[in-house]
């Protein structure tokens, strides 16, 4: 981690700020994983480092702006959509809001600072900048404000300059223009979005392009997307602080409840999405908009519903009946083995070499993937020995790239199974 560091520093004063900021995000990472965070996961160390090592390779692609460019934008109008509470594991906590502006484009107003989970809730009240009477939670929660001399980051942060004047304005609902449109794309569409903005380097992607904008009905077998898969509801945020996962609990008791949902998709687990922010008809008929990581539902928030609820007007299609999609067993035990080299090197790579897993693979169509786990074998036990018998030092070179393929034929492989998963089989018939 200590070596991470120092390289990270060096490629920050040679101007390579991108892989700098990746080995950065690897090292916080690797002290998730040291101190036994609940947040840390594997998989996602693998995908940083083998964007590290891609970026290595490609030079060109390494160059990268030292810090994000705020440029004066004129007048801004904002309708508000939901609030996130943030939790870092380098010791910073705060909240995000996120609202739309007139182009379609998404923007986000963030009070980040050192703190723990508690701060997420207090820095919800913190004001918009510019003088405006109205807290971050409040412009989430269904607010509006104008905006004028603001600065705007490429990847749509407003920050919060002297210049920067706000003046509340009328908000809007879920169901309501401009908000509305961004449940109109279908869900399979929008997956193909989201895949595509997490593939582009951290740096560059735009705010909110992983989000998921999803109607359907609570069923036994869980959330059933209007003209998409049924799914598991899962918590973006396991830590105990934030209350996501008591707060989708009490939501999927209720089978036939109907409801709009902000989540985020899981790019290795086609089966569930995490759920930001939900809304629901109230026992007065009333929409119910709730920011599910700032504040603890009851089951008076939720009206009791039939499970042979009739499909309210505009979800159609859902399928119902349906288990949550699933990719290939194949396909998750090769990502096991990426995630295994990651997590043991070479040695454990050499030792835990399945001869079955390549037969497995082409037995299911995926041959690309047993030629790279045999690549990967082999580079892992490549230990060569000179005329007098002693053992030759290892190719770090040899093993790196052959990883770095598995990793990326693995990244591949699930993106293209996860849309085919999502996708409608009226779709995928024509």
């Amino acid at each position: 981690r200590a070596e991470l560091l120092h390289a990270a520093h060096s490629a920050r004063l040679a101007g390579l700020h991108r892989p700098a900021g990746t080995a950065v995000r690897i090292a916080r990472l690797l002290g998730e994983a040291r101190s036994d965070d609940p947040a840390f996961r594997l998989s996602g160390l693998s995908g940083e480092l083998a964007e590290l090592l891609d970026l290595v390779r490609r030079p060109a692609a390494a160059l990268s702006p030292a810090r994000r460019d705020y440029r004066p934008e004129g007048p801004l109008r904002l309708y508000g959509l939901f609030t996130e509470p943030v939790v870092t594991a380098s010791g910073y906590a705060g909240a995000t809001v996120y609202a739309l502006a007139p182009d379609g484009a998404l923007r986000t107003l963030s009070d980040v600072a050192p703190g723990g989970p508690d701060r997420a809730l207090q820095a919800s009240g913190t004001p918009v900048p510019g003088g405006c009477a109205l807290g971050l939670r409040e412009l989430g929660d269904g607010g509006g404000v104008i905006l004028t001399a603001p600065t705007v980051s490429p990847d749509g942060r407003i920050g919060g300059g002297g210049a920067v004047r706000s003046v509340r304005a009328a908000g809007a609902g879920w169901r309501e223009a401009p908000l509305a449109a961004l449940w109109e794309r279908p869900p399979a569409e929008q997956l193909a979005s989201a895949l595509g903005w997490l593939s582009q380097p951290a740096d560059a992607r735009t705010a909110g392009g992983d989000l998921l904008f999803l109607d359907g009905l609570v069923t036994g077998a869980g959330f059933a997307v209007a003209a998409g898969p049924t799914l598991r509801l899962a918590a973006p945020d396991e830590r105990p602080e934030l209350p996501y996962a008591e707060n989708l609990s009490l939501l999927a008791s209720r089978p036939g409840l109907a409801l709009r949902l902000i989540a985020r998709v899981v790019p290795d687990r086609p089966d569930r999405v995490q759920v930001l922010a939900a809304s629901w008809t109230g026992h007065d008929g009333e929409p119910v908009r709730a920011d599910l990581g700032l504040g603890l539902l009851n089951r008076s928030h939720i009206p009791a519903v039939s499970a042979v609820s009739a499909v309210p007007a505009g979800l159609t299609g859902p399928r119902e009946g349906e288990a949550p999609p699933a990719l290939p067993i194949e396909l998750d035990l090769l990502r096991r083995t990426v995630d295994r080299a990651v997590a043991g090197g070479r040695a454990v790579s050499a030792a835990s070499a399945d001869g079955e897993l390549p037969r497995r693979l082409r037995a299911v169509g995926l041959s690309t993937g047993a030629q790279r786990v045999e690549a990967l074998t082999d580079a892992a036990a490549d230990r060569r020995h000179d005329v007098l018998g002693r053992l030759l030092p290892a190719d770090p070179r040899g093993f790196a790239l052959a990883w770095l393929a598995t990793a990326v034929y693995a990244a591949a492989a699930t993106e293209s199974l996860l849309l085919a998963a999502w996708t409608p089989p009226d779709i995928t018939a024509n």
